[in-house]
């Protein structure tokens, strides 16, 4: 009940606040806010971290669908999340990297996202990374942290299925942007919760069934 009673608050939200000691509220665009990173503390980091999984699971899910509502087709809702995403990716990118040295090619802004961001972020390192070594990249996620909340059994019947990776498509998008990187992304969900993310480095067109 409380996620429901903080929903319509997180939507209205005109500036970055916490909201519950496990985890933070990123303000985005046109004054929607959505729930992205967990930092619980010492002392309650088991239980800080599966109240935040379940609770970024929800508000993700129900962000989905609010969305999906309210678009006229699934290209506009795709947009508008991945959008969104590509927000909150920027600048989490910005505070990740602040004090790294600068990465020497785009291979390490990738092992970056794979490893550091990924932990961070989707708690867990990425699965595969397959590349054709032409600028395109595939990221596999056999567990991934979003998809968690659906049913493998009943996934099929959602119609918003597919609309749960273009929020993160569009946060890898992000940070890989605000590195340096032009690309598109796109996601496709092999068997829930197992998916994987096509980064197309721009300029090189990624063929069917890439890598």
């Amino acid at each position: 009940r409380l996620l429901w009673l903080l929903y319509p608050a997180l939507l209205q939200s005109a500036q970055l606040e916490r909201v519950l000691p496990y985890f933070r509220v990123y303000t985005l665009a046109k004054g929607d806010s959505l729930l992205l990173a967990f930092k619980p503390t010492a002392s309650t980091a088991m239980a800080g971290s599966e109240v935040a999984d379940t609770c970024l699971q929800l508000l993700v899910a129900e962000y989905v669908r609010r969305v999906a509502a309210e678009k006229e087709d699934e290209d506009a809702a795709w947009a508008q999340l991945q959008e969104r995403g590509q927000a909150v990716g920027s600048r989490l990118a910005e505070r990740y990297t602040a004090d790294r040295p600068l990465f020497q090619d785009t291979l390490g802004v990738i092992t970056f996202l794979c490893k550091d961001f990924w932990v961070d972020v989707f708690r867990k390192n990425v699965d595969k990374l397959r590349t054709n070594r032409k600028g395109i990249y595939e990221l596999q996620d056999q567990r991934f942290r979003l998809l968690r909340h659906i049913s493998p059994t009943g996934s099929s019947s959602d119609k918003n299925l597919n609309l749960y990776l273009a929020f993160p498509c569009g946060v890898i998008k992000g940070v890989l942007r605000a590195l340096g990187v032009e690309c598109s992304v796109r996601g496709e969900i092999i068997a829930v919760p197992h998916c994987a993310f096509l980064v197309s480095i721009d300029g090189v067109v990624a063929p069917t069934g890439a890598p």
